[in-house]
């Protein structure tokens, strides 16, 4: 059983290999073996993220997560999102009248084309509601993707909620 620590100003996380990993610190050259202990101090999730099977979060002392890393990201759902590029008419009204979609926010247009980040309702796939919206009002559709959550993410939805709760409470 591997951990690692992961550690900024006010939140920290523990984490455990996946795998032996190599120690990537310029002018280390060890190997640690899958079965050892690792105690990493980090806050470069997309390390954990690739390196680790487990984490546990702590944030202002208190443990606010311990899971596998993918049971994490599972629990994240809600954390989707879906880009939209797309040019044509209404298209910000249109997909505020789809159920699958709570929340859209306009980034930076390009030339024509409107750019979206379109957060989903609860587990719900919003993208074939998207699509067949854009082919009822003709939209041209230049990219739909999801953008799934990474532990970064994760670790600051866990972490900022604990410490607004935590700050209200004092």
């Amino acid at each position: 059983n591997t951990s690692c620590f992961s550690s900024s100003r006010k939140y920290s996380a523990i984490v455990r290999p996946v795998s032996p990993i190599r120690a990537r610190t310029p002018g280390v050259s060890f190997i640690w073996p899958k079965t050892s202990t690792v105690l990493l101090s980090t806050h470069v999730m997309q390390e954990v993220e690739n390196t680790c099977q487990r984490v546990l979060v702590i944030s202002q002392g208190n443990l606010v997560a311990n899971s596998p890393v993918d049971e994490l990201l599972q629990q994240a759902l809600e954390l989707r999102s879906v880009y939209l590029e797309a040019e044509g008419n209404q298209i910000e009204s249109g997909l505020a009248t789809l159920d699958s979609i709570s929340e859209v926010e306009p980034l930076e247009s390009d030339g024509g084309r409107k750019r979206y980040r379109i957060s989903m309702s609860g587990d719900v796939d919003a993208r074939a509601d998207i699509f067949h919206l854009a082919k009822k009002r003709d939209w041209i559709l230049w990219e739909l993707h999801e953008e799934r959550p990474r532990l970064e993410d994760v670790f600051h939805s866990l972490t900022v909620g604990a410490t607004e709760s935590s700050e209200s409470a004092n």
